[in-house]
C-alpha cells in the first residue's frame, strides 16, 4: 500500500512561495505595527491554491467571560482552543492546536479569537518569518476586571446590602460593578456587624433589644444611644459608622464624655437637617 505524504511536499512548496510577511497594519491605540490577518491570508491564499491545500478548523474548547473596564465599560473576553488541520490533495494532513484570545465590547470577541488563532497556526506550521511576536489585534482593550460572581451576589442578599447603594458608593452604574468592588462592600458590612456584636457583648446584651437596667445602675453610652435610636428610628449601624468617622473608633463606650456629647450633638444636627 502506497504511503500518502503529499502534505509535507505541499507545505514545503508553500513556504518557498510566501516568504516573509511584513508588518503593514498599525495598532491605533498603542501605535505599534503588526501583521494583520488580512495580510497573512492574502499571502497564503495563492500558494494554498497552487499546492491544493486547504485548512479545516475545529473548536475544541471555549471560554467566555464578562469583564468591566476601568472606565465602567463592558467587555466580552473569549478564549478558544482550536485545532487546524491542513489537508493535501492525496488526503494526507498535519494538524496544529493553538489558543486564541479576543476581547470586544460587542459580539466580535470569538471572531477575534479565531482570527488570532488561525494567524499563529499559520505562522508556526509554515514558519513564516517574523521579527517579534506582539499582540496581533488592531485595537488593545483597556484593563478590565471580572464581574461579580453569583456567590458574591447571594452574599449581598444575605447581608441585606442594596446593590444600588454599592454602585452609588463607587460612582458607577450597577451593571458596571466589578467583583472587587462588590467584595469590598461585603467586607465593610461584615466589619460593621462584627463591631456591633463586639459592642453588644461589651454591654452584656444577649439580644438586639436593649437589656433591662437594674435599679440604680447607670446606663452605658452605647445603651443610651441605642434607646435614643429606638425612639427616633435611626440605625445603630449608622451611629457606629459616624463615631468611626469622627473619632477613629466605633466603640461607643470608649468615647470620652466630651466626645460622646459631640456625637449626640451631631446626631441631633443631622436629624434637624433631615426634617
Amino acid at each position: 500500500m502506497a504511503t500518502t505524504n503529499g502534505i509535507y511536499t505541499a507545505i514545503n512548496g508553500i513556504m518557498e512561495e510566501i516568504g516573509a510577511i511584513g508588518k503593514t497594519s498599525k495598532n491605533q491605540q498603542q501605535g505599534f505595527m503588526y501583521r494583520g490577518i488580512d495580510a497573512v491570508m492574502n499571502a497564503l491564499q495563492p500558494a494554498l491554491v497552487k499546492y491544493k491545500v486547504f485548512v479545516v478548523p475545529e473548536i475544541l474548547e471555549q471560554k467566555r467571560e464578562e469583564r468591566v473596564t476601568g472606565k465602567g465599560g463592558n467587555l466580552i473576553y473569549s478564549v478558544l482552543k482550536i485545532k487546524y488541520t491542513f489537508y493535501a490533495e492525496d488526503g494526507s494532513s498535519v494538524s496544529a492546536t493553538v489558543i486564541g484570545e479576543g476581547m470586544d465590547s460587542g459580539d466580535k470577541a470569538s471572531n477575534k479569537a479565531m482570527s488570532v488563532a488561525f494567524k499563529y497556526a499559520c505562522f508556526q506550521v509554515l514558519c513564516i518569518p517574523t521579527e517579534e511576536m506582539k499582540d496581533p489585534d488592531a485595537e488593545t482593550p483597556p484593563e478590565s476586571l471580572p464581574k461579580p460572581t453569583p456567590a458574591q451576589l447571594e452574599e449581598l442578599q444575605k447581608l441585606n446590602i442594596d446593590l444600588n447603594n454599592v454602585a452609588t458608593y463607587f460612582k458607577v452604574k450597577v451593571e458596571f460593578l466589578s467583583a472587587q468592588q462588590v467584595q469590598s462592600a461585603i467586607d465593610m458590612k461584615r466589619k460593621r456587624l462584627a463591631a456591633q456584636e463586639a459592642n453588644a457583648a461589651e454591654n452584656g446584651e444577649q439580644t438586639p433589644a436593649a437589656a433591662p437596667q437594674k435599679a440604680g445602675k447607670p446606663k452605658t453610652k452605647y445603651q443610651q444611644i441605642k434607646e435614643l435610636g429606638a425612639e427616633r428610628g435611626f440605625d445603630m449601624e449608622d451611629v457606629t459608622a459616624l463615631a468611626l468617622d469622627m473619632f477613629g473608633t466605633d466603640r461607643i463606650n470608649s468615647l470620652s464624655d466630651k466626645d460622646f456629647k459631640a456625637l449626640l450633638d451631631r446626631i441631633n444636627t443631622d436629624e434637624e437637617g433631615a426634617d
